[in-house]
């Protein structure tokens, strides 16, 4: 199977970012819209996001914590799902709640990474998605701190 980074065109007008800076998402003029291409091509320094991981929650205040999470798990923001980012900031506000900081060992001995494939048919051609296919969820066993990967088991409804 392909794999593809066509995510479409994207829906973000200079207004809809405007409105996100306003809501303190991130800080002013550092959020663009694509330049019109369907294969994002990013500059250094910047990241896909989509507008959902807000709503979730996200909010580059915590900004170091994602870098070491992204990091550690070998993903990049746009691999994860919108239940990744509210998992993330569902562990913040409790980090934080209890007058910590968010802490990576924390987080891993806590959570893993699941893996979603989803196939995204082009013509007669299946390709694998490269975004949205990634998620946090707890894990089955908290016997040790190292980092796993599961994949996720084929549901009844699954046809192939």
């Amino acid at each position: 199977m392909k794999k593809t980074w066509d995510l479409g065109s994207s829906l973000m007008s200079q207004e809809m970012i405007d409105e996100l800076e306003a809501q303190g998402c991130f800080p002013k003029g550092k959020g663009r819209p694509s330049g019109g291409e369907t294969v994002p091509w990013l500059e250094v320094n910047e990241a896909i996001i989509f507008k959902d991981f807000f709503t979730c929650g996200l909010h580059f205040t915590a900004i170091t914590f994602l870098h070491l999470v992204l990091g550690s798990f070998n993903v990049q923001l746009h691999h994860l799902t919108p239940y990744s980012i509210l998992t993330l900031s569902k562990f913040c506000w409790v980090c934080e709640s209890y007058g910590l900081d968010p802490d990576l060992d924390t987080f891993c001995k806590y959570y893993e990474l699941q893996w979603q494939p989803k196939k995204v048919m082009v013509g007669k051609v299946a390709f694998e998605a490269q975004f949205s296919s990634c998620m946090f969820k707890a894990k089955r066993s908290q016997k040790d701190q190292k980092l796993e990967i599961s994949f996720a088991q084929r549901n009844k409804w699954d046809k192939d």
